[in-house]
């Protein structure tokens, strides 16, 4: 039996900055949610990951690995959107990495939410942006 995937966000204001998280919790019927993954950036960099995902989300869907976008966060770090396959299944990978000269090394720093569950992370990239526009 294969685990199945929810995806739950959360607000923060931490020093006078806000930030937004996108959690990947693994469920069964024996076990109650385990966080799996997470990914936490302050909001407008959020905001932009967002936009991004909605204007190719018919990219994200088809199964072909592929880099979508590049989302500078400092001078040494980046967030890569793109289309992976790990274990012959395709999924949604969105995950900081660290530049070293010409070097992209990845970090555990992110979500790699499977294709199947992509309506769930569409709905819950809309509420987490619905609830950081009202805050």
């Amino acid at each position: 039996m294969s685990p199945n995937y929810i995806l739950g966000f959360s607000l923060v204001n931490f020093k006078g900055t806000k930030y937004a998280s996108i959690t990947k919790f693994s469920v069964s019927d024996f076990i109650d949610p385990k966080p799996m993954a997470s990914l936490t950036l302050d909001v407008d960099k959020f905001k932009e990951m967002v936009v991004i995902i909605e204007s190719h989300l018919d990219e994200l869907l088809d199964p072909v690995e592929k880099e979508i976008a590049v989302i500078s966060l400092r001078p040494s770090e980046i967030l890569l959107i793109s289309v992976s396959s790990y274990k012959e299944k395709f999924g949604i990978d969105i995950r900081k990495y660290i530049i070293d000269g010409e070097v992209r090394i990845p970090t555990k720093k992110g979500v790699r939410v499977p294709i199947e569950v992509t309506d769930s992370l569409e709905e819950c990239l809309r509420q987490l942006s619905e609830a950081i526009d009202s805050d």
